[in-house]
C-alpha cells in the first residue's frame, strides 16, 4: 500500500513539474483574441508567400508560434536563416478580405461599391461584415477613396427599419474639412480598376500602364473596430514622406521597416528607434522607373503606423477611424505637393519680419538679463528682428501671466518697438487648477472649467487633470466652439500687460508630465488599452500625455488626440489676428496634423548641438515643406548641450541663414551661442556668424517670393533636388545633404569639424557661384565648371562660406542688409540674372512684394507682383500687379528701387552699348568681366511699380 501511494506521489509530482514547464507556453499563446479552431486556409505556394511579398499576419507580437499563427487563420512558414526578425513567419493567406456584392451604385460625386466579408483571418475583435467602397474621381490628378462600416439601414434611410441597429455608431472622421474641387472632372489622367473577389484596386496612369500607382492586390483588407489594415504594392522602392520622426535619411529603406506616427513629446536624447514625435503627417510621396511621381495621403488621426516592405509596398494599419486616402498623380514631384496642399489647405504668408533671425533663451533668470542681451546684439551690429524667452516671463509658469521681474514692460515700448524689434511669447494649454486658489486668482482656469472648455474626464463633465511645469493642470478643449474666443480673450488679456508680437504655442501634443493622470488611467477600458499598439515610443498610447478615454466636445481624445496642436495652432492664430488689427500674427507651432500649415509655421522642437543634428535638420525640413508647412527651422547650434566648437555654430549659421525659419534658440543652464556671445571669446566666429546674418537678410525678397508661392501655387520652398532633378533619376533619388531654397538657389551644408572642401551632387544644369569660393580663378558670379554633371563632385567650402550657387534660366532679386527687415526693406534692390547654358533659352524670375504685415494682401490686390525675362541681349522687368500702391499712393515713396543689375554667364559684351530704358547707360556705371562671363551694371534708379528695359546693344 505505501509503494502505491509513493508511485502515486510520484506521478502527481511528474504531473506538476510538466506543467509548470508548460505553463509559460500555455501563457504565452492564450491570446484573448485568438481561436484554436485550426480553419483551413489558401497557403499555395504562390508571389504571396515568396519571403519579400509576405504581410505580417501578428503585428502585435513579433515572433508567434506557429500554433497561435494557424489558430489565428494565417500561413506559417519558417524564414531564412539570420532574417526571423525581419520577415514574418506568420503571414496572410491568399483569397481573404471582401468581395464585391452586386452593381456600383452611381451617384452625383462618384459611386459606391458594396462589400461583404469572406473567410478572413480574425486578428482582434468586432470586425466589420459590411463595408461601402466610396470611389470619387474629383479631379483629372486626384482620386479619393473612402471605405466604411456599412449598415444596410441608416437614420436617413429607413425602407427597411427592421434591419437596422439602433445601437451602432457612426464610425470617427476626422473633423476637419478638406477642399473639395468646384465641379467633377470630365476627364482623368488615371484609371482606376477593381476586382470583385477578392476586392482590390488598381490604379493607372492613362499615358503609361507600365506601372500601377497603387495595387491593393497583395494583401487583405482588414477592417475591424480598433484595428484597420490595408496594402499597397508601390511601382519602386523610392519613397518619402511619413512624419514626424528623428530620421537619419530622406529616402526610406523598405527593408521591413515600421514608422509610428501619433502626436508625442520628444526629448533630445531619445534613443527609441523610429520614435514618433510632435506631428502626425500621414501623407508618402513614390517615384516609379520613369521618373514620375505620385503620392498619398491617409485622413486619418488615430495612432497609426506604417510597414515598408521590400516589395516594394506600404502597410497602413491604424487603431480606429475609417481608410480615407487622397490620390494624386503628378506627375512631378512639385505637382504632387500641389495636389496634396489643394486638399489640405495652402500655408500662410507669415509677416515679413519673422522671416528675421529670431534670438532667445529659455530662462534669462531676470529682466535685467534679458535687456543685456538685446543690447549686445544690438550694439554688435547683429542683424535680428524677434526676441523671445521660454515659459518663465510668466509668474509661476501659468499661461497669459507676465511677471515684470522678468520681463519689463518698459523695455519694449522705450527700446524694443522703437527699433521696430519683435517680442514673441511661449504659451502652453496646461492651465492651472490649483496655484494659488484657481477660483479667485487664475481666470483662464476659471472660466474654463466655468464654460465646459476643459478636456474632461469619461464623465463628460469633471476635467482631466495632468501635471505641468506649474504643477497639477487641466487642458483647454481646443475642439470646443468657443475654445478659441476664450484663448482669444485671454491673450488680449495679456497684450494689455505685455504687448508681445507673436505666439509660439508649445506642448501642445497635449504633453502631460506624467502618464495619463494621478490617478492612473482606466486600464479595463479599450481606449487606453487597445488590442493593437502601434510601433510608437511606446506601448502606451497615453504615455507623457492623457488618458485616451477623456472626452472633448468632438469626441474622444483616443481619435483626437493628434489633432490637438492642429486646433490649438488655429486658436493661436485665431487670437494672433484680432490683437493686430488686419496684420498677421506670426505664430509658430511644435506639434502639428496636415493642414496646420494655413494657420502656423513650425519649430522643430529640441536638438542637440551636434553635427548630426544639424544633418537631420535639413532632412526635417525638407519634410516639413512636404507637408506643406514651409515655414519651418531648426534651434541653430542645437538648443541642448554644449558645441564641441565654435566652428559647428559658424557652419550651422551659414546653412540657417538659407532656411524659411531662422532662431537660435538655447535651454536651460546651456552657454549662450547667439553672435554676440562670441564677439570676445572668438571674433572671428562672431564676424562670420554676423556676415552670414546679414546674408539672410540679404535674401529676403527672394525667400518672401517663394513663400507667396507657397501659399498662392502651393510650392515647396525648401526642397531636395529631386524635385526640380527628376530626370537624373538613380542619381538624385538618395541626396539629402544639400537642398534647393527656392528653384533658383542650391544651398550645400557642411556636416563636419575641419573641413574646407565638401562633396556635392552636381545636376545636369548650369550653376554659377552665389559666395566667393576663396579658390584661384573663381570668383563670385563665376560658372561652376565640372566634367561630372549627374554626380557626385568636390567644391572649395571656406571656414567663411558654406557653397551656394545659383542656378542658370533664373532670376532672383537680393537686397542690401540692414539691422533689422524695417530697415532692410528700405534698401536698395539688386536683380541677380543667372543666364542659361545656350543662348537660346529664356531666364525668369518675380518679385513678389506688399506691406509684409496685412492680412491677404494678394486676395485683397493690395501687393506688388514684378516678372522678368532676359536672354542674350536683353533684361525686361515686367509690371503685373500694382494694387498696393493704387489704395495708397503715399507708400511710393517708402517702396525700394532696383539699383544694381547683375548678369552672370553673359556671352555678350555690351562694348559701350548699354540702354536702360531707351537711354544710354555711361560706360563708367557698369563693367564686363570677359574671363568669368560677368556683366555689373550700378547707379540704376528703376522703381518697382513700372515696366523697364535693359539692353545689351543699341534698341533701334
Amino acid at each position: 500500500m505505501a509503494k502505491a501511494g509513493l508511485v502515486i506521489f510520484a506521478l502527481c509530482l511528474l504531473a506538476a513539474c510538466l506543467f509548470l514547464v508548460m505553463l509559460p507556453s500555455l501563457i504565452v499563446t492564450a491570446r484573448p483574441y485568438s481561436t484554436w479552431i485550426f480553419q483551413p486556409v489558401d497557403c499555395r505556394f504562390s508571389a504571396q508567400n515568396e519571403e519579400n511579398s509576405r504581410l505580417d499576419c501578428f503585428p502585435e507580437l513579433q515572433m508567434p508560434t506557429e500554433r497561435e499563427c494557424r489558430a489565428r487563420g494565417c500561413c506559417f512558414v519558417d524564414v531564412t536563416i539570420n532574417r526571423e526578425l525581419l520577415v514574418p513567419e506568420c503571414y496572410l493567406p491568399i483569397g481573404v478580405g471582401y468581395e464585391v456584392m452586386g452593381q456600383p451604385q452611381l451617384l452625383t460625386s462618384g459611386y459606391n461599391l458594396y462589400l461583404q466579408r469572406i473567410h478572413t483571418p480574425r486578428f482582434f475583435y468586432r470586425e466589420a461584415e459590411n463595408l461601402v467602397v466610396h470611389v470619387d474621381e474629383q479631379a483629372e490628378n486626384r482620386l479619393h477613396i473612402k471605405i466604411n462600416e456599412f449598415r444596410y439601414v441608416t437614420y436617413q434611410d429607413w425602407k427597411f427599419p427592421e434591419l437596422e441597429d439602433r445601437m451602432w455608431v457612426p464610425r470617427y472622421e476626422v473633423p476637419i474639412d478638406v477642399t473639395r474641387p468646384a465641379r467633377q472632372a470630365s476627364w482623368t489622367d488615371y484609371i482606376f480598376n477593381y476586382t470583385r473577389s477578392p476586392f482590390t484596386m488598381q490604379m493607372t496612369r492613362r499615358a503609361s500602364s507600365r506601372f500601377n500607382m497603387i495595387d491593393t492586390a497583395l494583401g487583405a483588407l482588414i477592417f475591424e473596430d480598433q484595428f484597420l489594415q490595408i496594402t499597397f504594392k508601390l511601382p519602386n522602392s523610392v519613397l518619402y514622406g511619413f512624419g514626424e520622426q528623428n530620421r537619419e535619411r530622406l529616402r526610406h529603406n523598405m527593408n521591413w521597416k515600421e514608422w509610428g506616427m501619433f502626436a508625442a513629446p520628444a526629448h533630445p536624447d531619445d534613443k527609441i528607434t523610429n520614435a514618433n514625435m510632435y506631428g502626425h503627417h500621414p501623407f508618402f510621396m513614390n517615384i516609379d522607373d520613369d521618373g514620375e511621381a505620385f503620392g498619398m495621403y491617409f485622413h486619418n488621426s488615430n495612432a497609426m503606423d506604417v510597414h515598408l516592405t521590400p516589395m516594394p509596398a506600404v502597410t497602413w494599419r491604424t487603431t480606429g477611424g475609417i481608410l480615407d486616402f487622397y490620390i494624386f498623380t503628378g506627375p512631378t514631384p512639385e505637382q504632387v505637393i500641389q495636389q496634396y496642399q489643394e486638399v489640405i489647405g495652402r500655408p500662410e504668408i507669415p509677416p515679413y519680419w519673422a522671416l528675421g533671425l529670431h534670438l532667445g533663451i529659455e530662462s534669462f533668470g531676470n529682466a535685467q538679463a534679458l535687456e543685456n542681451f538685446v543690447m549686445e546684439n544690438v550694439e554688435a551690429q547683429v542683424p535680428f528682428d524677434v526676441i523671445f524667452s521660454g515659459m518663465d516671463y510668466q509668474e509661476y509658469y501659468l499661461s497669459f501671466t507676465h511677471d515684470e521681474k522678468k520681463v519689463r514692460r518698459s523695455f519694449l515700448d522705450n527700446y524694443l518697438h522703437p527699433r521696430n524689434l519683435k517680442y514673441a511669447i511661449h504659451l502652453t494649454p496646461a492651465l492651472s487648477n490649483q496655484v494659488p486658489t484657481p477660483k479667485l486668482n487664475y481666470w483662464p482656469y476659471y472660466y474654463a472649467d466655468k464654460h465646459g472648455l476643459l478636456v474632461n474626464r469619461t464623465d463628460g463633465f469633471t476635467p482631466a487633470f495632468g501635471v505641468s511645469w506649474h504643477g497639477e493642470a487641466s487642458y483647454l478643449d481646443f475642439t470646443h466652439e468657443f475654445a478659441k474666443v476664450h484663448w482669444a480673450a485671454f491673450a488680449e488679456f495679456l497684450h494689455q500687460q505685455l504687448p508681445f508680437d507673436g505666439i509660439i504655442i508649445t506642448e501642445n501634443e497635449p504633453a502631460n508630465f506624467m502618464n495619463g493622470s494621478r490617478m492612473g488611467c482606466d486600464l479595463e477600458s479599450k481606449w487606453n488599452s487597445p488590442p493593437y499598439t502601434p510601433k510608437l515610443k511606446s506601448a502606451m498610447l497615453y504615455y507623457e500625455t492623457l488618458c485616451m478615454d477623456t472626452k472633448m466636445a468632438k469626441g474622444i481624445h483616443y481619435n483626437l488626440h493628434s489633432l490637438y496642436g492642429h486646433f490649438s495652432a488655429e486658436a493661436s492664430n485665431y487670437a494672433g489676428s484680432l490683437l493686430y488689427n488686419d496684420k498677421r500674427a506670426m505664430t509658430l507651432t511644435r506639434s502639428s496634423f496636415a493642414g496646420t500649415g494655413k494657420y502656423a509655421g513650425h519649430f522643430l522642437g529640441k536638438n542637440r548641438a551636434l553635427w548630426a543634428d544639424m544633418f537631420r535638420s535639413v532632412i526635417e525640413i525638407d519634410e516639413f515643406n512636404m507637408f506643406g508647412i514651409p515655414f519651418t527651422g531648426a534651434d541653430i547650434c542645437g538648443t541642448t548641450g554644449e558645441p564641441e566648437s565654435a566652428e559647428l555654430c559658424q557652419r550651422w549659421m551659414q546653412l540657417g541663414a538659407y532656411q524659411p525659419l531662422a532662431r537660435i534658440y538655447r535651454s536651460l543652464n546651456t552657454s549662450r551661442v547667439d553672435p554676440a556671445s562670441f564677439r570676445t571669446s572668438d571674433p572671428t566666429a562672431f564676424n562670420n556668424m554676423r556676415e552670414m546674418a546679414r546674408r539672410r537678410y540679404s535674401i529676403l525678397p527672394y525667400l518672401y517670393t517663394q513663400l507667396y508661392h507657397a501659399h498662392v501655387d502651393g510650392y515647396a520652398v525648401t526642397r531636395a533636388p529631386f524635385y526640380d532633378f527628376n530626370f537624373d533619376k538613380l542619381s538624385v533619388w538618395d541626396v539629402d545633404w544639400e537642398f534647393m531654397l527656392g528653384n533658383a538657389l542650391l544651398v550645400v551644408p557642411v556636416y563636419e569639424e575641419g573641413a574646407r572642401t565638401v562633396t556635392m551632387y552636381h545636376p545636369n544644369w548650369r550653376f554659377y557661384y552665389f559666395y566667393d569660393p576663396q579658390e584661384s580663378g573663381k570668383v563670385l558670379g563665376s560658372m561652376l565648371e565640372t566634367a561630372s554633371e549627374l554626380s557626385n563632385v568636390t567644391v572649395s567650402a571656406p571656414l567663411s562660406e558654406i557653397p551656394i550657387f545659383i542656378r542658370g534660366e533664373h532670376i532672383i532679386v537680393t537686397q542690401e542688409p540692414g539691422n533689422c527687415t524695417y530697415y532692410t526693406r528700405m534698401n536698395p534692390l539688386t536683380i541677380w540674372v543667372a543666364m542659361p547654358e545656350n543662348n537660346v533659352d529664356i531666364s525668369r524670375g518675380d518679385l513678389f512684394w506688399d506691406d509684409g504685415e496685412t492680412q491677404n494682401t494678394y486676395e485683397r490686390n493690395l501687393d506688388i507682383y514684378m516678372e522678368f525675362f532676359a536672354d542674350l541681349l536683353k533684361l525686361e522687368i515686367l509690371s503685373q500687379r500694382v494694387g498696393m500702391v493704387a489704395e495708397v499712393p503715399e507708400l511710393v515713396g517708402l517702396l525700394p528701387n532696383i539699383t544694381k543689375v547683375k548678369f552672370v554667364g553673359q556671352e555678350k559684351d555690351p562694348a559701350g552699348q548699354l540702354y536702360v530704358d531707351n537711354v544710354q547707360h555711361p560706360t563708367s556705371l557698369y563693367n564686363y568681366d570677359s574671363v568669368n562671363k560677368i556683366l555689373d551694371i550700378e547707379g540704376l534708379s528703376l522703381d518697382i511699380i513700372s515696366d523697364h528695359r535693359i539692353d545689351l546693344q543699341s534698341p533701334n
